[in-house]
């Protein structure tokens, strides 16, 4: 019987060995770790190399099967190829008997030129022109059938050509037919400078006529000739047909032009031309279906040299006026009356120029419709050449020193243009430049909008020369009046007698007074009066303080020489006496003047200075 003590013993070495055997499995593991980690990285490596194989082996089959498709694919292209090679081969053999054989055909048609004329016979040669064209580029281009065939066609252009002549000439039954023939060979050029050359021009020119005559008479013709044309042809006057016919007769129009209206494209005679676009112009206005012939129709027009016209029309014109402008060729219209009988309303031969050339390029005469853009620039110009002129003018009179009575004439002449003018000007756009741009399908408002700036201008201009005109007239009136400081050396210390009438600067004072008046009377300013008025207050305004100036030195010189022995004249008058009578007759002339003019001027400061000389007035008088 085992007792517990041994069975202690036996734990205990079981103990022992358990812990041994951990050890040794511990060492064991950690040797072998690595190992387990290598073997599962080759596993891995092994598995994924597996993958790659079987990868591989599928790529390979299905390029396999790609190289098997594309070999499939390229026998039936070659097949393919060689069966279309063999359809052209066929197809170019029978094109060639084809065409031979229609070559054939056409020339046993030309050897029977008797019945050119008929229907079956054109139609025949169409269906045979078909097929040769159909078939020609079978042919090697140098072969000798395609030469046969090119001499086949010049011999039918040829006959084709002659019997469309005849066709046009007659009632154009065949035309059509032979219309679509040449069309397939491409030598419809060819019948219509048959047609020109042969029909139109020797019945529609007749050359012992005048330029216009002859043209209006061309144009109308080729309208009936058309409109003959339209009533031969019926319902087939259309498409193709009506096109050919309307590029022959525009055709000739242009040779007609280049033959016989070289004269008139080149515009040395500008009148003729003149008379001769707007007929053009006419005919291509009624032109039936000018839309589709745009392009011959504005060939036609663009034969007339429109610039070259325009400067010949206004480069005289445009010429004077510049000339007209020079401050040195100033001048005032004598004549009166204009070449109709009608009274010139303008003074200034520069302004009477610039409405000539304004006219001139508006009137039925000169204008044309293709120069309306250029005509208004034209009137744009002068228009501001004129108040530039006006402002020039103004410079040129005002840096004068002194003014003439013809410089002060010229200078209310220039006003009164200037007043005048843009009236003139906005009557005439509204009689005739405004009728012109409505029947061009514009807008007038732009137009007006230029006009009122013009006036504007214009405004300006004559306020800055009334300006001048009073502060010339100013200075020239108050430099006579100023003679007033002169007085006392007439009479101090003098034995004269007392003045009986004024003085003479005050009678050359008042002349340059109605000098200005004078003037815009003259030229009929309907500020005349107004003007004057203004400028003998300006005056007066500045004689009154010379005139006091000259009493108060009077009054003052007088009581310094009181105790002094002083002369008297033969009539006991002193000097004083005789200057404050002066004064009082120079002063009364100037205001007698003014009431007898009925001037309304603020005379009571000159009032004032003549009550200061009052008790000379009846020795004076006396």
């Amino acid at each position: 019987m085992i007792n517990m003590t041994n069975f202690a013993q036996i734990d205990i070495l079981f103990q022992k060995f358990f812990c041994i055997f951990q050890s040794n499995w511990k060492e064991f593991e950690d040797t072998t770790k690595d190992s387990i980690g290598v073997a599962e990285a080759i596993e891995e490596k092994c598995q994924q190399l597996t993958s790659n194989r079987l990868t591989q082996a599928s790529l390979f089959l299905l390029f396999f099967e790609i190289i098997i498709f594309l070999k499939s694919f390229f026998i039936y292209q070659l097949e393919k190829r060689s069966r279309i090679i063999n359809q052209l081969l066929h197809a170019k053999l029978r094109g060639k008997i084809l065409f031979v054989s229609g070559l054939h055909e056409l020339t046993s048609l030309l050897a029977s030129t008797s019945s050119a004329n008929s229907r079956l016979w054109l139609e025949k040669v169409a269906s045979c022109i078909v097929e040769l064209e159909t078939c020609k580029g079978y042919m090697e281009s140098h072969s000798e059938c395609i030469q046969l065939y090119q001499k086949a066609i010049a011999q039918l252009e040829e006959l084709l050509c002659a019997e469309g002549v005849k066709s046009v000439s007659s009632d154009c039954a065949t035309l059509p037919s032979i219309l679509s023939i040449l069309s397939l060979t491409q030598s419809t050029d060819t019948l219509t400078a048959r047609i020109v050359s042969d029909v139109i021009y020797p019945k529609l020119v007749r050359e012992n006529a005048d330029l216009h005559t002859l043209l209006c008479s061309v144009f109308d013709r080729v309208l009936q000739m058309r409109s003959g044309w339209s009533n031969s042809l019926g319902p087939r006057f259309s498409g193709s047909i009506q096109s050919f016919l309307d590029s022959t007769l525009l055709t000739f129009v242009l040779t007609f032009f280049d033959k016989c209206m070289s004269i008139v494209i080149v515009p040395s005679n500008t009148r003729l031309f003149h008379s001769c676009f707007l007929a053009t112009q006419n005919f291509i206005n009624q032109y039936p279906n000018g839309h589709k012939n745009r392009q011959l129709l504005k060939a036609i027009r663009e034969k007339f040299n429109l610039i070259v016209y325009f400067k010949l029309e206004t480069h005289k014109q445009v010429k004077k006026v510049d000339e007209s402008m020079k401050p040195e060729s100033f001048a005032v219209v004598k004549d009166t009356t204009d070449a109709d009988g009608e009274e010139m309303p303008l003074k200034c031969s520069a302004s009477q120029n610039v409405i000539d050339t304004i006219r001139h390029v508006w009137s039925e005469q000169t204008f044309l419709p293709p120069l309306a853009d250029k005509m208004w620039d034209l009137t744009l110009r002068l228009l501001a050449k004129h108040v530039n002129w006006i402002k020039a003018m103004n410079e040129h009179f005002a840096s004068k020193s002194e003014l003439s009575e013809e410089d002060i004439f010229s200078l209310c002449c220039i006003l009164y243009d200037c007043n005048t003018f843009h009236s003139i000007v906005f009557d005439f756009a509204l009689e005739r430049i405004w009728t012109i741009i409505r029947d061009l399908d514009l807008e007038c408002n732009l137009f007006g909008q230029c006009l009122t700036q013009y006036s504007s201008l214009a405004a300006a201009q004559a306020n800055s020369l009334e300006q001048t005109l009073l502060s010339t007239a100013f200075k020239l009136v108050i430099a006579d009046l100023n003679g007033v400081s002169e007085i006392p050396k007439q009479y101090r210390w003098t034995k004269k007698l007392l003045p009986t009438s004024c003085s003479a600067y005050v009678n050359v004072a008042l002349d340059r007074m109605q000098l200005l008046k004078k003037g815009l009377t003259e030229c009929g300013h309907a500020k005349a009066e107004a003007l004057q008025t203004r400028l003998v207050q300006m005056a007066i305004d500045e004689w009154v303080p010379i005139v006091k100036q000259l009493l108060d030195s009077v009054e003052a010189t007088g009581s310094s020489l009181s105790r002094f022995k002083r002369k008297t004249a033969e009539d006991g008058s002193t000097d004083d006496d005789k200057i404050r009578a002066q004064v009082w007759l120079d002063v009364n002339r100037v205001l007698e003047e003014t009431q007898t003019q009925q001037i309304n001027v603020n005379m009571d400061g000159l009032t004032e200075q003549r009550g200061r000389c009052n008790g000379q007035e009846k020795r004076a008088e006396e």
